[in-house]
Formats: C-alpha cells, structure tokens, sequence
C-alpha cells in the first residue's frame, strides 16, 4: 500500500470525492472520517482504515436511504435491516444520525 496515495479530494455538496492513485475513486461525508484527510498524502494502513469506515458508513447511509424510500421504517427497523446486510453498529450509527438530521431520504 505505500505506492498508494490519494490524488485529489474534492466536495459537492456535502458528499466528498476522493480519488486514489491507483484511479479508484471513492464517495463518502467529511463527518463519517474519524480523522481529516489531505489530497496528495500516502495511504499508510491508518489512512486506508479511516477511509474504509468512511465509504461503509456512506454505503450505510445509501441502504438505509433505500430501505427508508421502499418502506416505512423505525429506527430500530433500520438498525435490524442494516446488521443483516452486514453493517456494524460503528458503520451505520453516524449516518442514521445524519440522515434523521437532514431528513434527506423523504
């Protein structure tokens, strides 16, 4: 992984873009990154966990999105739904947050 790095970072609204070296490219929120990241630096194994988090707990966000507009869902509900579809509480707390704050899905 010490070839690795990221290439450019750039935001669209509130969702980030972050552009590897190896041409991946990968979507998440700046408040699902445990830590701030920079353009241009390597992605050491510390940096590939964070960013790992980040894009599960925007994948989280995106099943819960999909759960919520195919059905009435509670909270709870969510939670059930989304630990079978193998997401950790660590993954989808923070984006159940979010989502109940911006009302996005409705």
């Amino acid at each position: 992984m010490s070839d690795l790095h990221i290439t450019s970072m750039s935001h669209t609204q509130d969702l980030l873009k972050i552009q590897l070296s190896d041409g991946r490219t990968v979507y998440t929120r700046e408040c699902y990154l445990n830590k701030p990241l920079q353009a241009l630096c390597p992605v050491s194994s510390d940096v590939a966990d964070i960013l790992s988090l980040g894009v599960r707990r925007y994948l989280a966000e995106c099943k819960a999105c999909n759960l919520i507009n195919y059905s009435e869902n509670s909270r709870f509900l969510l939670e059930l739904k989304l630990r079978k579809k193998g997401f950790s509480a660590n993954e989808y707390t923070l984006p159940l947050d979010y989502l109940q704050k911006k009302n996005d899905c409705r």
